[in-house]
């Protein structure tokens, strides 16, 4: 009788096996066929920005940080992106923070001479008002410039 329930114990387990590469299967079927009709973009998404280029015609280097108007305060958001001297340089802002700026809106654009940057702590940079060169533009303006800012 032992010899019995053990072999009647060995058939439920493998009943139980079965059952879950049963589902294991089924499982994975499910989820090709789930992935199978999923016809979307999976690359990336962004936000949109609105680009624009700084022509630096002079002999520094700069960095940029902006603010929308009528806050006319100086932020640290100073971009990572390097206005080099002699070149034509891409910069962009998130159309989320500027919301009605093709409409409405004016921005404020700060130029910080590197050096500025690197000698002084941002507290002494906002306090003196350090900047090379502060732009206040609509996109209109930007436009008949061809998205083009120059400096000097």
């Amino acid at each position: 009788m032992p010899f019995r329930t053990l072999g009647t114990y060995a058939i439920f387990i493998k009943a139980k096996l079965s059952d879950v590469k049963l589902l294991n299967i089924l499982l994975m079927l499910g989820t090709g066929v789930a992935f199978s009709t999923c016809r979307g973009d999976l690359r990336p998404v962004t936000a949109p920005t609105y680009n624009f280029f700084i022509q630096n015609n002079s002999a520094d280097t700069f960095k940029y940080s902006f603010n929308i108007l009528p806050d006319t305060s100086i932020l640290n958001n100073i971009q990572s992106v390097l206005i080099y001297p002699g070149q034509l340089s891409k910069i962009y802002f998130p159309t989320l923070d500027l919301p009605d700026f093709k409409t409405t809106g004016t921005i404020e654009i700060f130029l910080f001479n590197i050096d500025t940057l690197q000698k002084y702590p941002w507290q002494t940079v906002m306090s003196k008002y350090l900047i090379t060169k502060r732009y206040d533009l609509t996109y209109d303006s930007i436009m008949a410039t061809n998205s083009v800012i120059k400096y000097p």
